[in-house]
């Protein structure tokens, strides 16, 4: 369509300056034959009926030459900016496109060693921020092992209490905790509203995972092996439409050689193909890991979670 129309453009063109030659000779001709009709006395009326013919003529000829050029002009530049912006759309979409995903490598949950657990006493000890706050009457205070590789609400193992303080039975569940093992606390109270000073009903529910003293440690760093993920990881997940994607998590043991083991999928990310392109880049770390190690400097396993895509439990 855009060669047709510059054809017929070229075409009017020609066809215009044709135009103008005749009628510039039509024009110079009848002006020299009415200059030697007239008499003398007519002479200088008729060379300026003629110059103004002249000037008339031209002043129209450039006229129309130049809506022409510039009319032609518009078109290429509107042209010319619709592409510009098309290709400027095409790039932002690209852009906006790239799922922004989350990676991280650590523990399931807050954290607490395996000799702090030990000296624990009360919910105080185990509970950040607990011994501040103004709590009164607490009961149905479970402490819960979890299965590591279900759903939060199966539980292993637990035991109660009906005290802020605990019993022999919750101090000895403590005490058979491993390293890596996650745990759920759970009560009920009721605490002082500070500006009433009346006492309301409340819970608490509180999640933890056991460590090592001393964490086992990526040789290459922590940033090094997100890298490494995420590089690993790219051409796959260009598939994920970022609003879709689940909180998927890779659970992988750090043995006491340094080496990984005990590789599982827990959660999904929703993407099959994801999920099995994350076992696979865990699986093929390029580095070996420093062993964690206990609070007598022995080497002892610690299991770490790889969570992808979106935050969550």
């Amino acid at each position: 369509m855009t060669a047709i129309r510059n054809l017929f453009t070229i075409h009017l063109h020609y066809f215009t300056i044709q135009l103008h030659h005749f009628a510039f000779e039509f024009v110079i001709e009848i002006a020299i034959h009415n200059i030697f009709e007239e008499n003398k006395t007519d002479m200088k009326k008729n060379i300026l009926i003629f110059s103004t013919a002249i000037a008339t003529f031209l002043l129209t000829a450039f006229a129309f030459s130049t809506r022409t050029n510039t009319a032609k002009n518009q078109e290429v530049s509107s042209c010319s900016q619709s592409v510009l912006s098309d290709n400027e759309a095409v790039i932002v979409s690209k852009i906006q496109a790239v799922p922004d995903l989350y990676y991280n490598v650590g523990n399931r949950w807050s954290v607490m060693t395996k000799e702090g657990l030990i000296k624990a006493k009360s919910l105080s000890d185990l509970v950040p921020g607990e011994k501040n706050k103004m709590r009164d009457s607490y009961k149905n205070v479970l402490l819960a092992v979890l299965h590591n590789d279900k759903d939060v609400r199966d539980i292993k193992t637990s035991a109660i209490g009906q005290s802020k303080i605990l019993n022999a039975a919750q101090l000895a569940l403590l005490r058979s905790c491993d390293y890596s093992t996650n745990l759920r606390i759970t009560a009920l109270s009721q605490v002082k509203d500070v500006n009433t000073g009346m006492f309301e009903d409340d819970s608490l529910v509180y999640y933890m995972t056991i460590i090592p003293e001393t964490e086992a440690v990526f040789e290459g760093g922590f940033n090094a092996l997100i890298e490494y993920l995420r590089e690993s990881s790219k051409d796959r997940v260009a598939i994920i439409e970022e609003d879709k994607v689940q909180p998927g998590k890779v659970f992988f043991t750090v043995t006491k050689n340094g080496t990984i083991e005990n590789i599982k999928l827990v959660a999904t990310s929703g993407y099959p193909s994801v999920d099995k392109e994350l076992v696979r880049i865990v699986t093929r770390m390029p580095e070996k890991w420093n062993p964690a190690l206990n609070s007598e400097g022995e080497k002892v396993d610690q299991e770490f979670v790889f969570s992808f895509g979106s935050m969550g439990c």
